[in-house]
């Protein structure tokens, strides 16, 4: 009898191992991830500037000698290091003289250097690149920024803003990103992001019924639906613009409505004051993602307060990693993404501190769409990185509405790519995110603490299945043999 128990036993083990063993031949068949794509090298600096763009001729400060791009950078672009996005965009490019930029210690008053659309101050100009000749380039060493480029308190003070054909093609940045992958799940329907930075233009083609009017955290009564510095435009149209009935440029979730909160800008940094009280605004008006492109000079507490008013309204912050100062602690967990720009290499473009990322996104000869539509422009910085990401939040938020605020972020780190190396990394945090992985990633469990994603053949969820049905399996087995050898040996009741 006891050979005969131990022989249904090992029956009972034997056909739940058996599929233990199909399902890891199974799941061992699973492809590991998507092919990474083919990115396309940085176009040549010395290709021409086409649209309009911002731009600066570089003055004499004495004697013949130029201003340094360090000084130009610190001035206009608030940081000295950032003279890198300068060099980036002007490297090789002719200039009057004749002369091109080989050592970016040796610039030459005259110059017309081209900026980053976040540069703001004397001397910032904004249209089409001009071509001087070297009398006239001398001219104009000391320019006054146009009336268009200060920031009035209407729309009516910002002038009119000329229209220019758009550069054809899609830029590399796009192609990395891929938000096509996903669009066949959605655009970004019924989620509104907050731009916080200096207003969008709302008569932007591309932008047509996608902008609200928004407010100004600078005027109880403003709106922040007209742009004169352009920046804001800039990146609104990174995350919503709608591509044009020729394709090209388009945004990453072109069914995103844009809720645009206007702040103070000085040299592309942001008030920590006016950044809290436009978080406020932006979830008191229905933002599930908000957007900090700006360097924002925000305190501890202020930045504790941001992060707590964003939290109590399930939303999403994505704000631009600082290259430089005190590093924000929150991160994923807290439902906050710190970006910073990478280049078509998907290294990072700028010296960030280590830590202080969560992904990276392409923000290095970005293009986008300029003020009234005024074709294509193109930008660096860190700023530029930030709508990328802000527009993946949405078309994730989009996909699984149910999601709060940490479980999306999660997911947005948890596919981002990056190859070969401990996650998160320093300097890459956890990598360049993926449309597609992100959107396309397994449903969450709510159960589980911070949104991790039920896998429907984790390992350890499997074996311990496993081992239940096998003990379970197993004693119907054993009882069963038990009852029918008792009723075998059981005495006959005499009559």
């Amino acid at each position: 009898m006891l050979l005969t128990s131990v022989r249904y036993l090992a029956a009972a083990l034997v056909i739940p191992l058996m599929w233990l063993t199909v399902v890891g031949t199974a799941r061992a068949d699973v492809p590991a991830g998507l092919a990474r794509q083919v990115i396309p090298q940085n176009p040549s600096p010395r290709e021409p500037v086409e649209g309009f763009v911002k731009y600066y001729v570089v003055r004499d400060v004495g004697g013949g000698r130029a201003e340094s791009l360090w000084d130009i950078a610190e001035r206009l672009l608030g940081a000295g290091e950032r003279q890198l996005s300068i060099i980036e965009l002007n490297q090789g490019r002719p200039q009057p003289d004749g002369s091109a930029m080989t050592d970016p210690t040796e610039i030459h008053p005259g110059w017309i250097l081209v900026l980053p659309w976040d540069a703001y101050g004397d001397g910032v100009r904004y249209g089409p690149l001009p071509v001087l000749s070297p009398a006239q380039a001398s001219s104009t060493l000391a320019p006054t920024a146009p009336p268009s480029l200060a920031p009035p308190a209407t729309k009516a003070n910002c002038g009119s803003t000329p229209s220019a054909p758009s550069a054809a093609g899609i830029s590399w940045a796009q192609l990395r990103v891929a938000p096509n992958a996903a669009w066949g799940r959605t655009k970004g329907h019924g989620v509104t992001v907050a731009v916080i930075d200096s207003g969008v233009d709302a008569t932007v083609p591309a932008l047509t019924g996608r902008v609200r009017p928004g407010a100004d955290a600078t005027s109880a009564a403003g709106r922040g639906d007209t742009d004169c510095l352009g920046r804001g435009t800039a990146l609104a149209a990174i995350l919503a613009a709608q591509p044009g009935d020729g394709g090209g440029f388009a945004g990453v979730a072109p069914e995103a409505t844009v809720l645009p909160i206007r702040i103070t800008l000085t040299a592309g940094t942001a008030k920590g004051d006016e950044v809290v009280r436009a978080v406020q605004l932006a979830v008191t008006n229905g933002a599930r993602v908000i957007m900090i492109p700006a360097a924002a000079e925000l305190s501890a507490q202020q930045a504790d307060a941001v992060f707590h008013t964003a939290s109590t309204y399930d939303a999403v912050v994505v704000l631009a990693a600082p290259s430089s100062g005190p590093i924000l602690t929150g991160g994923p967990r807290d439902g906050v993404l710190r970006v910073g720009a990478s280049g078509a290499d998907d290294e990072p473009a700028y010296p960030y501190p280590a830590g202080a990322v969560d992904v990276l996104a392409p923000g290095v000869r970005v293009a986008s769409i300029g003020l009234g539509g005024a074709g294509q422009i193109e930008g660096s910085g860190t700023a530029f990185a930030v709508p990328f990401v802000a527009g993946l939040v949405a078309l994730v938020r989009s996909a699984q509405p149910q999601l709060p605020a940490a479980a999306v972020a999660e997911k947005i780190t948890d596919t981002a790519d990056l190859d070969g190396a401990d996650r998160p990394a320093p300097r890459y945090g956890w990598g360049v995110i993926d449309a597609g992985a992100a959107v396309d990633h397994a449903p969450v469990d709510q159960d589980e603490p911070w949104g991790m994603a039920t896998a429907p053949a984790q390992p350890h969820r499997l074996v311990g299945l496993v081992i239940a049905l096998t003990g379970v399996l197993g004693l119907i087995v054993l009882g069963a043999h038990f009852w029918r050898t008792r009723r075998r040996h059981a005495p006959v009741p005499r009559e």
